[in-house]
């Protein structure tokens, strides 16, 4: 059997941690309104500290449980919070170097690149025209309800289904959640959906390598040095 030529290769980029350094705020967020809907809480270093390990280990569950934040209250909480984190955006500088591997993957390399995000797409567009990266087609988008998979599958369905001639690869699984997603795309659709996972993110490497990415690197530049060993 031949395979079919591929004429067109995406590579979608998740986009907090990823893309854009958003750790800090998520963490500053979480924390400034944790201390005004909790009765306990630290001093801010003592909780931004014990709130980074729990972020960066994946104990996702363990944040949640640790805000104590009274169940009555949780969700003018998590509105005061997106909110604030969507507002300060713009605080946040772009992954060091990527701007250029961006460049150079769109216009030299001719990959068509998207970005699959858990943020809101407004937000994303905002962000991407101040900064000017203007070099990605596509936004996926679910608006903070943090369902990665739902979002992956929109964009195959859109872009892939029925059409064999055209690949995708996941950048920035920086999340456990993110690599889970993929797999999970990947059994539904019975589709290769490669994920690359990134140590500058929101997980740290330890934590994302026990998941089994396919591929795991630590720096922009390691996608185009990667992108030119693997068959894609």
């Amino acid at each position: 059997m031949i395979n079919p030529k591929i004429d067109k290769k995406i590579l979608s980029f998740d986009f907090d941690g990823t893309i854009a350094k958003t750790k800090e705020l998520f963490l500053d967020s979480i924390i400034k309104f944790k201390q005004k809907y909790s009765k306990i809480h630290l001093n801010y270093d003592e909780e931004y500290v014990f709130y980074n390990s729990l972020i960066s280990s994946g104990n996702l569950q363990g944040l949640i449980k640790e805000l104590k934040i009274p169940v009555i209250k949780i969700i003018p909480f998590y509105k005061e919070f997106r909110n604030y984190f969507q507002s300060n955006l713009l605080s946040c500088p772009i992954e060091e170097g990527l701007d250029q591997v961006l460049e150079n993957l769109s216009k030299e390399k001719n990959y068509t690149l998207f970005i699959i995000s858990s943020n809101n797409k407004e937000a994303i567009q905002n962000y991407l025209e101040k900064k000017k990266l203007d070099y990605f087609e596509k936004i996926y988008s679910d608006n903070f309800s943090f369902k990665k998979c739902t979002t992956l599958k929109k964009a195959i369905n859109n872009e892939i289904s029925q059409n064999n001639t055209i690949k995708m690869m996941y950048i920035g699984g920086d999340e456990i959640r993110d690599i889970h997603a993929c797999k999970k795309c990947e059994s539904n659709f019975s589709y290769s959906l490669p994920i690359t996972s990134v140590s500058w993110g929101y997980q740290d490497e330890e934590t994302l390598k026990k998941h089994n990415p396919d591929f795991l690197i630590n720096s922009p530049k390691d996608l185009e040095r990667l992108l030119e060993f693997i068959e894609f």
